[in-house]
């Protein structure tokens, strides 16, 4: 059944259409009920008329956003072209919503019929922006134009009018909460997480709003502080990164204390309230244990940016995955560049520990937040070992990765726990020790095959050109860092046993 737009829409002939089951397909339904608000637009309508058609329409849109949601929730980047077509409609259509809600608050012909549904309707609005952050943190891609500058207008506006603590009916969120949750998803760097790892943290921050605090003040000796400047359409800035400008007039919030009660209740096991209720959210928060360490971290402790970056506009060949790096380094692809996984991009800024990269051609693997990639430049002939720590894709022919510097150079190992034998050896990147950087030697493991905790392990360090294998015999003494991909273990020594 399409929708009843073309020729002679009304009130009656839209709300008969909202009484029919979802279309099959979710694109679909959401392209129609977005044509469907548009031409709410052109009708002449009492403002308990128009509420009530665009209450209709949102609660149409989340029974079919739900079901849509999985399609978006753990998908490599760049997104698939039918992801991306969803992806994009839904943005369109919560900012759209977002909007008309919000005019029809701040109609003077409206606000007398409406005085008692204006706490409903500042929530509306609130929810529908946050959505569409939720949405464009999901895809990778910028949220639409001023939906920062809306979410802080309508918060404003709900403040001023005494309905920030007012929720649109029981059981939903208030105008602070959703307000709350859109600022801690505003805490997490563009692109930081994978798409299964942000929608982990669009749940969790739904059960931590009352943590996030507001300040009349900086108090600098927090470590998870961040401004907002309303008036830009922008997330909050973590003061570790750069301090607001002078005589501009912003807004304090912290993270640390969210960031904390994730820690305790992912530890205790409390995971019904991080919003993960039975067994199986029990076991979900402990299979994400890395990915809650991470998020706690993007709220609380925000990095510092150690070295100024630097415009740069030269091309670089990357090699992206743990396999695929390893494959290289061992010499079992041409290490020319010419192999099937490796791909040619542009170094867009630098730094001494990192990069920012645009693709440009050649085959690209699936890429999160968290992969191994190994990157050579043009006037290079040695393959680095990175990080990835950003993936953004506005469309599916681009896509940006930041990158951090593991080590300037690595080795294609084989880690083997000697209690074990052969049956525990696992491809590893063996990172020598670098004076003034990480005087230690560092391996880079699948994530979930190795930690901190393994007594000994034997190194086998493949060999070039047939030489003969050396074999490190070692002990992890701590771990570096956790990723959905990999972790990095520091290794106590270097012995050489052959």
């Amino acid at each position: 059944m399409s929708a009843p737009l073309a020729d002679a829409p009304s009130l009656a002939a839209t709300l008969e259409w909202l009484s029919q089951p979802p279309l099959p397909d979710a694109a679909a339904d959401l392209a129609a009920l977005d044509q469907l608000r548009t031409a709410l637009r052109t009708l002449a309508l009492t403002g308990q008329e128009r509420l009530q058609a665009l209450n209709r329409i949102a609660a149409r849109t989340f029974v079919t956003l739900n079901h849509a949601l999985p399609q978006l929730s753990d998908l490599p980047l760049p997104l698939p072209r039918k992801s991306r077509a969803l992806a994009r409609i839904l943005l369109d259509l919560s900012a759209g919503l977002a909007e008309d809600f919000r005019a029809l608050a701040t109609s003077p012909d409206a606000a007398a019929q409406l005085a008692p549904q204006r706490a409903q309707i500042c929530q509306r609005t609130l929810l529908l922006l946050r959505t569409h952050l939720e949405i464009a943190g999901l895809a990778a891609t910028p949220p639409s134009h001023d939906v920062w500058t809306n979410l802080h207008a309508a918060y404003d506006a709900a403040e001023r009018e005494g309905l920030a603590d007012s929720a649109g009916s029981r059981g939903e969120h208030t105008a602070r909460q959703e307000y709350a949750q859109a600022l801690l998803l505003g805490l997490i760097p563009a692109g930081a997480l994978s798409t299964s790892a942000f929608a982990l943290a669009c749940r969790i921050s739904g059960a931590l709003t009352e943590q996030l605090e507001f300040l009349p003040s900086p108090d600098e000796r927090r470590r998870g502080l961040f401004w907002i400047d309303p008036s830009r359409d922008a997330p909050p800035v973590a003061l570790t990164r750069r301090p607001p400008p002078p005589e501009t007039p912003v807004r304090w919030v912290a993270g640390d204390r969210a960031a904390r009660r994730l820690i305790q209740l992912s530890a205790s096991g409390q995971a019904a309230q991080l919003g993960f209720a039975g067994a199986n959210g029990t076991l979900l928060v402990q299979q994400n244990q890395p990915t809650l360490e991470q998020l706690a971290g993007l709220w609380g402790s925000p990095s510092k940016r150690r070295f100024p970056r630097r415009r740069q506009n030269y091309r670089a060949q990357l090699c992206i995955g743990l396999p695929a790096t390893w494959a290289l380094l061992a010499g079992k692809v041409p290490a020319d560049g010419s192999g099937e996984h490796v791909s040619n991009w542009m170094i867009t800024n630098e730094s001494p520990d990192g990069y920012a990269a645009m693709h440009l051609s050649g085959r690209t693997e699936p890429v999160r937040p968290g992969e191994v990639v190994a990157i050579k430049g043009e006037k290079s002939h040695r393959w680095d070992v990175a990080l990835v720590r950003w993936v953004i894709s506005e469309n599916p022919e681009h896509l940006e990765l930041g990158l951090q510097l593991a080590a300037p150079r690595a080795l294609a190992s084989r880690a083997i726990d000697p209690k074990l034998g052969r049956s525990s050896e696992t491809p590893a990147l063996f990172l020598p020790g670098v004076p003034g950087l990480r005087p230690m030697p560092a391996l880079i493991v699948p994530a979930g095959t190795l930690d901190e905790t393994s007594q000994r392990l034997m190194v086998v360090l493949e060999p070039a050109d047939n030489a003969k294998a050396d074999i490190l015999e070692t002990r992890p003494s701590s771990r570096l860092e956790s990723t959905p991909a990999v972790t990095v273990l520091q290794l106590a020594g270097d012995d050489r046993a052959a």
